[in-house]
């Protein structure tokens, strides 16, 4: 009657094609109760500079002159690069701009005097590379290399430091074992993340440029493993003309960390995690009591305590523990220990169930003192 064309239907709610000079007398139907025709999606690359408030810096003025990237490097250390992309270019897509290329996944070591992977320098090496390793399956280098650093290839919809040169280093992460030789896998640890942003810096002192370096990978550091030095070696090696920059919201959509007050009794969160054992850390510098409360059925009062008090935890030594309640039954491991970074003592808090930790009944992690505790998870072992 009013000439529509019907695409798909889901009983009462239909996809078609509605003449606009139709669509006033076919609202107007009895039946017809709602009719929507809702924007589309569009990409937003090309507000990045306003949210961010950068447009005043890419227009010279009496304070500085214009930054675009020209004449800086922008390292970028990630998973997974089209070393051919657009983006990589100029805005005329005639200069490249890739000027050295690390892949530390590379097979092909022969002569690389790199502890793992081996290098590529200029564009003719970069090219005939193609890619990374892991770039079949990953492509999340190319995406924040975008926002980075791409030039749009003469659209709006460029990156930040458009009009600079780029250096790039392929690291790994756990979603690349496939690539590792089981025999090499020891040697991917947070050293080599640091030696990548090192050789951003490296790269950029031979061209005798300033560097900012990216990382935009998810990351949960623990003040009592090798991170502590991991992050002191990234506070010595940057300075003026030497930045890195990291990404903040890769861990934001689970709660990874709770702390309980000084002033207050108590704190504790309910524990997340979809495997069968998680790893949780706590600091604190005053005598401390950890509780784990068992609920079972719904009464909401917990059927089975297990406690462990600083005195009992003597330093460099592991408390055991069980909590059975039913078919469940969990193992509690507590292992404390100082701390050359803080005046803290750090405990580690290992908890091992006989199935995934989430089927379990409630189970939460409950904190008590005098004084402050922080606790901290990841996103994988979260509240």
């Amino acid at each position: 009657k009013y000439g529509c064309k019907k695409y798909a239907q889901w009983d009462d709610i239909v996809i078609a094609s509605i003449p606009l000079e139709n669509l006033e007398a076919l609202a107007a139907e009895g039946a017809v109760s709602r009719i929507e025709a809702n924007g589309r999606a569009s990409a937003l690359i090309d507000t990045t500079a306003l949210v961010v408030n950068a447009l005043p810096i890419y227009e010279s003025s009496d304070n500085h002159p214009a930054y675009t990237g020209a004449g800086e490097v922008i390292g970028i250390e990630d998973v997974g690069f089209d070393l051919t992309h657009p983006n990589f270019y100029d805005v005329s897509g005639s200069q490249y701009r890739i000027g050295a290329f690390w892949d530390q996944l590379s097979k092909d070591t022969i002569g690389s005097q790199l502890p793992v992977g081996r290098d590529f320098i200029g564009q003719a090496e970069i090219l005939a590379y193609g890619q990374s390793t892991d770039a079949p399956t990953q492509t999340h280098g190319t995406h924040t290399s975008g926002t980075a650093v791409g030039s749009g290839y003469d659209t709006k919809y460029r990156g930040m430091a458009f009009e600079s040169d780029i250096c790039l280093v392929s690291n790994a992460i756990t979603d690349d074992i496939e690539y590792i030789d089981s025999a090499d896998i020891y040697k991917y640890t947070t050293a080599i993340d640091a030696l990548g942003m090192k050789y951003c810096f490296d790269y950029a002192s031979q061209q005798g440029k300033p560097c900012v370096v990216s990382f935009s990978e998810g990351y949960s550091p623990y003040l009592d493993e090798e991170d502590s030095l991991f992050l002191a070696v990234l506070d010595r090696m940057t300075g003026p003309g030497r930045i890195i920059v990291t990404s903040a919201g890769n861990e934001s959509i689970e709660k990874t960390y709770f702390e309980k007050p000084a002033a207050q009794q108590e704190a504790g969160a309910f524990i997340r995690c979809y495997k069968e054992s998680a790893v949780y850390r706590l600091t604190s510098a005053e005598p401390l009591r950890l509780f784990f409360y068992y609920y079972q059925g719904e009464k909401g009062l917990p059927t089975d305590t297990v406690s462990f008090t600083t005195d009992e935890v003597v330093y460099d030594s592991i408390v055991t523990k069980e909590l059975i309640c039913r078919e469940d039954s969990l193992s509690l491991y507590v292992y404390r220990s100082t701390s050359s970074f803080i005046d803290e003592d750090v405990y580690q808090v290992f908890v091992k169930a006989n199935r995934t930790l989430n089927e379990l009944s409630p189970l939460p992690l409950v904190v008590g003192g005098e004084g402050e505790i922080k606790v901290y998870g990841g996103s994988k072992m979260a509240f």
